[in-house]
């Protein structure tokens, strides 16, 4: 977040380290409504930022180790010990003309649409919340 916009560097540190905290996207939209309440409308960067850490806790829901956001696709580092449910991963990685891969190292990667390319952020949200299905009970 620029300096400008939240002055003082320890609010500024304590606003990060609770929206780092935050485990819904609810927590999250409450912070930034609190930014927003003190310091007036967010800047471009803080609505960047504010998406960022909503994709992140949907990425903790899956229980993967890392994600990443390319021009091209996004991928899901699941690591050794993922929330999800195996059969439904193999069930949609293995559909008829599906984007899913799964790879041996276990990441799970999307290659976007034409169309999904043109706002990647909104469509990568969507498969994040589609992972978030196959979330074993």
């Amino acid at each position: 977040m620029p300096d400008d916009y939240i002055p003082d560097a320890g609010q500024r540190l304590d606003f990060y380290r609770r929206l780092a905290q935050a485990s819904q996207e609810d927590d999250i939209l409450a912070i930034v409504a609190e930014l927003e309440d003190r310091y007036g409308h967010a800047p471009e960067e803080a609505e960047l930022l504010r998406e960022v850490m909503i994709d992140k806790t949907l990425v903790r829901k899956i229980g993967a180790r890392g994600y990443e956001l390319g021009s091209m696709r996004l991928v899901l580092s699941l690591g050794a010990d993922p929330h999800l449910d195996p059969s439904k991963v193999m069930k949609l990685v293995q559909a008829k003309a599906s984007r899913w891969k799964l790879s041996p190292d276990m990441r799970m990667s999307y290659a976007f649409t034409d169309d999904e390319r043109k706002d990647r952020m909104t469509a990568a949200r969507a498969k994040l919340r589609e992972i978030c299905g196959l979330v074993a009970s």
